[in-house]
């Protein structure tokens, strides 16, 4: 579901930690790995009654040949999802699923015992129900619309099984899952997009930092190669492509903030204009997650444009400095020693120069971090990301 600020509304879920050396963002609400079984509001006590009532009556009614069976075992199953017995909504889905004679019947009934399954919050098992699903190919090619869905119930079942795997914590199952969808199925671009972007999150959640940020790349280009096509509809996929690029930038950011300007002069130099480069690098990524207008990561984007540019500031104010105009040095001259007076000179001057370089990189953050702040007070956003807007510009301001 992408939602773009200029509508109001909100797309991801972004949860983010407060700290210049990263960030960690849990995955937004997946557009298409939704979760399709939840747990119902309250049941009633006279409905929950009524419907085992006549889940038991289907049961009597599951006797002859194995159609019948499966009709009255799927009937049972929509009664006990009905009355809140979720596992023994799963159960009748699933023997409907064993006695029904029409593979594809078949199939859509282990599919929903899947989703019953994940009503229970039995997510291991329910990912193993919907791998079941998706193995057999024939059932790949039965459509999944009772769910609302415009995919094929194979492809619709893989999904489930990497969410499901994922929400299980088996994240070493859903980087397996998901590197099969990705290679087995000729998915949709914007699906495609959204699992590799799952893919990279699961990878970095695992500490493979290497193929996480592959993966995040691919869901760049997947996105790219396919944004100029008319015909697809990308839309959907905005958010994901959003994420990917951040993180895909987040590993230059890491190593950008943990960059300190020391001396000799040739390594400072050479750092130096690293953090240049590599800053610039930053600016344009952001912007460009900006620019797609998806409201939280959009926070992000203007949080990590002001941590970028006041670390920038920070590392200036603490490079090393030169020995001859070190206070810790001169200091312990007399006052009137002509070295002393050459040497707290040339100190002045460098923090007058200093300040000249440190003055705009800190006005940028601080606008960087107001900008932020007002999106989530006009779109009333919450979460760490706004927090440390906040905490961050209140900061800024303060030094000013």
């Amino acid at each position: 579901m992408n939602r773009k600020i200029t509508t109001g509304l909100l797309t991801l879920i972004i949860l983010g930690a407060a700290a210049y050396a990263g960030v960690k963002l849990e995955p937004p609400e997946p557009e298409y790995g939704l979760l399709l079984g939840t747990p119902d509001e309250t049941i009633s006590a006279a409905d929950k009654f009524s419907n085992l009532r006549a889940a038991e009556e289907a049961l009597d009614r599951a006797e002859g040949d194995d159609a019948t069976k499966a009709v009255a075992y799927l009937e049972a199953s929509v009664y006990f999802e009905a009355a809140g017995e979720y596992k023994d909504a799963a159960k009748y889905a699933e023997k409907a699923g064993k006695k029904h004679p029409q593979p594809p019947d078949a199939a859509s009934a282990l599919f929903r015992s899947g989703v019953m399954l994940e009503k229970a919050e039995k997510y291991k098992d329910a990912a193993k129900r919907f791998e079941k699903v998706y193995k057999e190919s024939l059932y790949n090619r039965v459509p999944a619309d009772t769910y609302g869905l415009d995919i094929s119930l194979g492809e619709a079942a893989i999904i489930q099984a990497c969410v499901c795997r994922e929400v299980a914590g088996d994240l070493k199952g859903a980087k397996k899952t998901y590197e099969k969808y990705v290679e087995e199925f000729d998915a949709h671009p914007a699906r495609r997009v959204w699992a590799y972007y799952r893919l990279g999150r699961v990878l970095a959640a695992r500490g493979k930092d290497d193929d996480a940020r592959a993966a995040f790349n691919a869901a760049v280009d997947v996105y790219r190669g396919a944004a100029g096509n008319t015909l697809l509809d990308m839309e959907p996929a905005v958010g994901y492509y959003a994420g990917a690029r951040f993180y895909w930038e987040e590993y230059d950011y890491l190593e950008f903030v943990e960059t300190e300007l020391k001396l000799p002069q040739d390594r400072m130099e050479r750092d130096l204009m690293w953090m240049l480069s590599t800053s610039q690098g930053l600016v344009a990524a952001y912007n460009e997650v900006i620019e797609l207008e998806t409201a939280e990561w959009s926070v992000a984007g203007y949080c990590r444009l002001g941590d970028t540019y006041a670390y920038f500031a920070d590392a200036l104010d603490a490079a090393e400095l030169p020995k001859e105009i070190d206070p810790k040095r001169w200091r312990k001259k007399d006052p009137d020693d002509p070295e002393r007076i050459e040497a707290e000179e040339k100190y002045n001057n460098y923090l007058a120069g200093l300040e000249e370089q440190t003055g705009p990189l800190r006005a940028n953050a601080t606008e960087y971090y107001e900008a932020a702040v007002a999106i989530a007070g006009t779109l009333g956003l919450t979460g760490p990301w706004v927090d440390r807007a906040r905490a961050r510009y209140r900061e800024m301001t303060a030094i000013e």
